[in-house]
């Protein structure tokens, strides 16, 4: 038996992973001796599994690491508060953070299925989740890897992003420069500009102060990025100077793009006003990444330094800058055609040499593929995959 009375103490005696603990409770009432038997149960089974002293819960973590990315400024604040009080906290909410396991992260993804959601939305809330509970291991609050319960979707295909073709980009900003886009989102074709010729991310965009702008020396000087490898000075392209003396905001204040709906803010979203330009351009599809993704195209098409393209684009690593990287038709073509021929060849020679230099014929152009503008061959979607 576990507890039994010497004298007028409660004692308590059992075995954990073959040892035995023998101890009085200095309790005369049983009630508060069982209270003392299971708390030192409790602590060595703490101890066992590297669990915190102080049992903490989910919704209380999540508010200090919330409370953190708002002291650091972190661009993702809004996007974790939104995960949070959408889906994760009436999941999470009550329970120990140490008590997050990898049955009850499966019960969340089946929830979010059955609800409709995408696997990619899933995995950006699993992502957040994955987050707090690192948090709460540095903070001392929950044993570490507890992070690999909350198990990621392997099988998501990434959006093919939409790299521009000039023509495309023109079609664009033209659409902006229309009557209707320069009443309700007048900003809107400046930034298509710097976004295509700057690569900025669309929150350095909608944060871009007048004072990291130099426009005597033609530089953007980004002072506050997603990375440290995104603090960065760019040099300006002449159509990027040009739209930024040609844009006259509504208001006067240190934001380039200040809010139409909040006095001393920034714009904080023109995804959906960026989107309808497209489609009236004729081009469904498009993100605000598109235009950091044709930035980046473009620049590797005319820069063949690759340290170059990674340190403009705000990278730390070659690899992080690869999945931007989305050649255009005509220059695999020339990539193709500059490989080495075989030595003793003299007719396949000359039929290849009668190849350069000319016109692709109407009868080599492959199924799906069209001629477009200057940039040669160009599959019919102009979506271009690596």
């Amino acid at each position: 038996m576990a507890l039994y009375k010497r004298g007028e103490y409660w004692h308590y005696d059992f075995r954990f992973e073959g040892k035995r603990y023998q101890r009085s409770t200095r309790q005369r009432s049983k009630r508060e001796a069982e209270k003392v038997l299971h708390a030192a149960q409790a602590d060595l089974a703490r101890r066992t599994f590297n669990l915190p002293a102080k049992s903490v819960a989910f919704a209380e973590i999540s508010d200090g690491y919330v409370e953190c990315l708002q002291t650091d400024q972190k661009p993702s604040y809004v996007t974790v508060k939104y995960h949070l009080r959408k889906n994760l906290l009436p999941h999470f909410g009550e329970t120990p953070i140490h008590a997050v396991n990898l049955e009850l992260c499966e019960r969340y993804k089946r929830k979010r299925l059955a609800q409709g959601a995408k696997k990619a939305t899933i995995n950006r809330e699993l992502s957040t989740l994955k987050s707090i509970l690192k948090f709460a291991a540095l903070s001392g609050l929950a044993r570490d890897g507890l992070g690999r319960h909350a198990r990621l979707f392997s099988d998501v295909e990434s959006k093919e992003k939409h790299v521009l073709t000039p023509d495309e980009l023109g079609k664009v900003i033209e659409v902006c420069n229309s009557l209707e886009f320069r009443i309700n989102a007048p900003y809107l074709a400046t930034l298509v500009t710097l976004g295509a010729y700057t690569g900025l991310r669309p929150s350095e965009l909608a944060r871009l102060r007048w004072e990291n702008l130099d426009l005597e020396h033609q530089v953007i000087r980004v002072r506050k990025s997603k990375t440290k490898a995104g603090v960065r000075d760019l040099p300006m392209h002449p159509l990027v100077s040009h739209a930024l003396l040609r844009w006259k905001p509504p208001t006067d204040g240190e934001w380039v793009f200040p809010s139409p709906r909040k006095a001393g803010d920034h714009i904080r979203d023109f995804g959906r006003a960026f989107e309808k330009a497209g489609r009236k351009a004729g081009l469904a599809g498009l993100t605000p990444g598109s235009l950091r993704h044709t930035f980046l195209t473009w620049l590797d098409g005319a820069e063949p330094r690759r340290s170059i393209v990674g340190q403009l684009g705000g990278h730390s690593r070659e690899r992080h800058t690869e999945p931007y990287l989305h050649p255009f038709w005509k220059d695999k073509v020339a990539a193709i055609k500059r490989l080495p021929l075989p030595a003793k060849s003299t007719a396949l020679s000359v039929e290849a040499n009668r190849g350069q230099g000319g016109d692709v014929a109407e009868s080599q152009i492959p199924q799906g593929v069209v001629m477009v503008g200057p940039w040669g061959l160009e599959p019919q979607t102009s979506t271009v995959s690596r």
